[in-house]
């Protein structure tokens, strides 16, 4: 996963690249091509698999939710109980992720929620493809899913194209 000049790799106990359970991170600085393994400081491993980077926060997700580590200290930072990662957001400082029905638009160092919008109002979040600015664009599944952008702030659709075939 990348995050801005930094790269992670997952490394499992074996040091096989990508395997579960991981047991360490390399950072990778992008610039320099420098390395840091960075290891759990709580645990013999991560708990899940590496599924977002941002802010120099790394999440791993899990059935259980989404826990965040530091990635230079590997830290843990914040856990959200039964929560799933959607995307990140640098506009607006954020990571997404799902939790039930709904968006929840957090702080990457604390997991403090700083913005949500219900299921309903964003036609099920499943459906989203991307949060830019605030605003969560999503292509409703199935063959001719609606197209839509939500206003997480304002709390209202902005735009909406009915049946998008692909």
């Amino acid at each position: 996963r990348a995050d801005g000049d930094a790269l992670y790799v997952a490394d499992s106990s074996g040091g096989f690249v990508g395997s579960a359970p991981v047991t360490a991170l390399r950072r990778i600085d992008l610039t320099t091509g420098t390395e840091l393994l960075v290891r759990p400081l709580e645990g013999r491993s991560f708990l899940g698999t590496l599924s977002a980077a941002f802010d120099g926060v790394v999440l791993f997700s899990s059935v259980a939710g989404v826990t965040a580590y530091s990635g230079t200290t590997g830290a843990t930072l914040w856990t959200i109980h039964g929560a799933v990662s959607e995307d990140t957001d640098p506009l607006a400082q954020r990571i997404y992720l799902t939790k039930g029905s709904s968006l929840i638009g957090v702080d990457p160092q604390t997991g403090r929620i700083k913005a949500t919008a219900s299921g309903s109002a964003v036609n099920g979040s499943a459906g989203i493809y991307a949060v830019r600015g605030g605003i969560a664009l999503g292509l409703d599944q199935g063959a001719s899913g609606d197209a839509w952008a939500y206003d997480i702030a304002a709390q209202r659709v902005t735009l909406t194209s009915a049946g998008l075939p692909w």
